[in-house]
């Protein structure tokens, strides 16, 4: 049996940077050649524990990042005026794009249009209800109100 460490997720055996033991012959013959995993010795493991370290660091400043938006974005309604027909109909629709534009101008809050989730464009008036993904484990909603343009 050989240890390794998985420089890739690999289907069955694990994710990146886990180690494992493996046979010799799947290790030599499959892991190794392709690139999947490193045999662990000492300085490999040392490397992988800093890189784990700074993935670790990084994923806690991003639920930092993510809970400081959490909290700029609940309790914002978001008014958005877009030309309407009689029935209500927008012409054209409200995209993801629109309403991170229209997040950065009314509130001063700059979010990545593909954190933004609306399954298919909005295309009614009234008030709509929109998830934003503020970090990988958290999510907030956003109200949105569409109202005519007044011509």
């Amino acid at each position: 049996m050989m240890k390794v460490i998985l420089t890739q997720e690999v289907d069955g055996l694990g994710h990146k940077l886990e180690t494992r033991e493996v046979a010799d012959g799947y290790a030599r013959n499959y892991l190794l050649p392709r690139g999947l995993a490193v045999v662990a010795s000492g300085g490999a493991s040392h490397q992988v524990e800093k890189l784990i370290e700074e993935r670790d660091r990084k994923h806690s400043k991003e639920e930092e990042k993510g809970r400081e938006m959490m909290v700029r974005l609940e309790g914002l309604q978001l008014k958005i005026t877009a030309r309407a027909g009689a029935s209500g109909h927008l012409y054209g629709g409200i995209t993801s794009q629109r309403i991170a534009e229209e997040l950065s101008s009314q509130f001063g809050v700059q979010v990545d249009r593909r954190q933004i989730k609306v399954a298919k464009p909005i295309r009614e008036l009234g008030s709509h209800l929109v998830g934003i993904k503020v970090a990988p484990a958290s999510s907030v909603d956003l109200a949105v109100e569409v109202v005519a343009e007044s011509a």
